[in-house]
């Protein structure tokens, strides 16, 4: 009888939480929205604005017009011009949109990670906050380019990735079909399906290895398929501008006063010149420390995936410093991962210098001077 009446009790608890949750992400996805439709542009987002324009016509990506990006963004944003109209502000909607949905998977991520003893909601809210106040997630991810698109697509390939490993019925093919849909949304993620590629070959059990590696591989051509068939009509054009442009014409820009190593340099540490960005990155590497070590309590549902989103973070920094004249907006494909470490390293952090209440509380300040 106790276990009954105590049943609606903890279903009405979870209801409470998931509704605040929700709240947690709508307040500060309201935030973006209203940032998206302000004046704020970037110049290189009238390439993919008027690309999607062009589509919209009738043109066709790369046999019509020159187009230096793959193409699943522009296809993607031509569908939706048509929805909502062939503007900027559209465009920046959209962003907008996309970077809400992948805070949402943050949020719901970090929630069935954390139990109520271990203040679920007040790290999930945590991983919430700390993506969608980033200054590189404000700046740069509600304009009229891939970047919100590709965060949903890696964070969507990171959970995936995760779900294949820890439930052997499902397959593999939904994280490889994010993976190629990220490749073929910007080539800044290519390195993404290599690193899942050896994750699950280190984390599936023999028997099952070579099936849910084919069943991978076979996602992420699955998700190149828009540019695969590009490329079957029009090989010498995606050719020359997805790939030998950027190897042979891209220019670097001159710079009076500062040569190219001291520009790169620059943009390497100026992505955490902000007060935001520097405690996530104290908080993440706080959480990798912990769980290199293999302590505590939250070792055996952390502590894999956790190594997993530093190893993307060790991977993809670095690969983003590939292109010629980087920028530090490249760097907001690395937010979604620094989050959910950040949270994980609050924990670490507020645990360790109080206990109970005291602890919850020490986080919720946290959370309080990175908001402010």
């Amino acid at each position: 009888m106790q276990a009954a009446d105590t049943a609606p009790i903890s279903r009405g608890r979870n209801f409470l939480l998931w509704t605040v949750l929700g709240i947690g992400i709508v307040a500060p996805g309201s935030i973006l929205i209203a940032e998206s439709q302000g004046s704020y542009y970037y110049g290189d987002e009238g390439f993919h604005l008027l690309a999607s324009q062009l589509l919209i016509t009738g043109k066709r990506v790369y046999l019509d017009f020159f187009f230096q990006h793959p193409p699943v963004y522009t296809y993607l944003s031509a569908g939706w011009m048509l929805l909502a109209g062939d503007t900027w502000r559209s465009a920046h909607l959209f962003s907008a949109i996309l970077a809400i949905i992948c805070a949402a998977m943050i949020g719901g991520y970090l929630f069935s990670r954390f139990d109520r003893r271990d203040g679920q909601l007040v790290y999930a809210l945590g991983g919430v906050l700390f993506f969608m106040l980033n200054p590189l997630v404000v700046r740069y991810a509600v304009l009229g380019q891939p970047y919100a698109l590709c965060l949903v697509w890696l964070f969507g390939a990171f959970l995936l990735a995760v779900r294949s490993a820890n439930q052997p019925r499902f397959s593999a093919v939904w994280a490889g079909l994010f993976c190629g849909a990220a490749v073929a949304t910007s080539l800044l993620t290519s390195i993404v399906p290599p690193v899942l590629f050896y994750w699950i070959l280190r984390h599936t059990e023999r028997p099952e290895r070579r099936k849910r590696l084919l069943q991978f591989a076979g996602g992420i051509g699955l998700g190149l398929l828009p540019i695969l068939i590009s490329a079957s009509r029009a090989p010498r054009q995606v050719w020359f501008d997805v790939i030998f442009y950027h190897l042979k014409y891209r220019q670097q820009h001159v710079f009076q006063g500062e040569n190219m190593l001291g520009h790169e340099l620059k943009t390497l540490t100026g992505w955490i010149d902000s007060t935001q960005s520097s405690l996530l990155f104290v908080l993440a590497l706080v959480a990798i420390i912990f769980f290199a070590a293999g302590k505590g309590r939250l070792e055996n549902r952390l502590g894999m995936e956790s190594r997993l989103s530093a190893l993307i973070l060790i991977c993809l920094a670095p690969f983003l410093c590939v292109p010629r004249l980087s920028q530090p907006q490249y760097f907001v494909l690395l937010i979604p991962f620094l989050s959910i470490l950040a949270a994980s390293g609050l924990y670490v952090i507020s645990n360790g210098l109080g206990a109970g209440k005291l602890s919850i509380w020490l986080a919720v300040a946290t959370l309080g001077l990175y908001a402010v």
